[in-house]
């Protein structure tokens, strides 16, 4: 799992692209008549992924100047 961390933190593309394929099926559930909304669900799994590739591995996602 932490090769996947590794990754994401070389590569913040292909980061906002897996949040991309995980937030907007995520945002379309329905639960009770309730959406997220695709904007939100893609916020959150980002969100998710950053903070536990920081708190768990201690990766940051910076830019590279």
């Amino acid at each position: 799992m932490s090769f996947l961390f590794n990754y994401l933190s070389e590569n913040p593309f292909v980061f906002l692209f897996l949040s991309l394929a995980i937030g907007y099926p995520l945002g379309r559930i329905t639960v009770k008549g309730v959406s997220l909304g695709t904007t939100a669900g893609t916020l959150i799994v980002g969100v998710a992924l950053a903070l536990t590739s920081f708190s768990v591995y201690g990766l940051k996602i910076e830019e590279r100047g």
